[in-house]
């Protein structure tokens, strides 16, 4: 029997293409046993450019979210104040000090927050923290027990601070007594109009001491002749 003839439109098939099969990653490395891993690499510095992106988003941030606050409090928003210890790119906002009830800590806050220095309290010269305690009034004895663990400081006597104008007081010494040959004499007076340094009165330095005197006074004193 003759083979059948060839169809001659038909196209010879070509043999399907087998896909090369994909590389697979190699695996990272890993560190060996008692090996610290590396430092993580720091993060690139922003660029001007992107820095003036930010602000901008901020911005338009900031406008968002004042306007979204007006409209939901609507005329109670005319009494916020913005915050000033806020960002001025990230602002908040708060009532008048006034609105909040005294003796509340958000007053007492704002209070101070909307007067600025003026609504500090001052620190006057003359108070000195006791170096000694280091201002506590407590000093520490090394004892365990806690009965015993801290004692009232022997120098500012628990106040935790000195008074310098005190201290530059006038000391008047107390007269001492004189025995002479076994018998009693009166105790001799102090001068009048002097301290206990035999400065005059009406000197710069009259009544204060010495401890406490600053080097201009020392000088004076010195140069007077009443430098202990």
């Amino acid at each position: 029997m003759s083979a059948l003839p060839e169809d001659p439109q038909t196209e010879p098939v070509e043999p399907e293409q087998t896909p090369e099969p994909t590389p697979e990653p190699e695996p990272e490395a890993e560190p060996e046993p008692g090996q610290a891993p590396g430092p993580a690499p720091e993060p690139e510095p922003l660029s001007e450019k992107e820095i003036n992106k930010r602000i901008e988003s901020l911005e338009r941030e900031r406008e968002r979210h004042t306007k979204r606050v007006s409209e939901i409090l609507q005329e109670e928003s005319l009494d916020l104040v913005p915050c000033e210890a806020c960002e001025p790119a990230i602002p908040g906002f708060h009532y008048p000090a006034a609105m909040y009830p005294a003796g509340s800590p958000q007053r007492a806050l704002y209070e101070l927050l909307s007067g600025g220095s003026d609504a500090q309290m001052q620190h006057p010269s003359r108070y000195v923290v006791c170096d000694t305690c280091n201002g506590f009034g407590q000093v520490l004895t090394g004892a365990r027990n806690d009965m015993n663990r801290t004692i009232i400081c022997p120098d500012c006597k628990a106040a935790g601070y000195h008074d310098l104008e005190a201290q530059r007081a006038q000391v008047v010494p107390l007269p001492q007594m004189q025995v002479t040959s076994g018998e009693y004499a009166p105790p001799t007076p102090p001068p009048a109009d002097t301290d206990f340094l035999g400065r005059p009165k009406g000197h710069p330095n009259y009544g204060k001491m010495t401890t406490y005197l600053t080097p201009e006074e020392l000088a004076i004193d010195q140069r007077d002749g009443f430098a202990v």
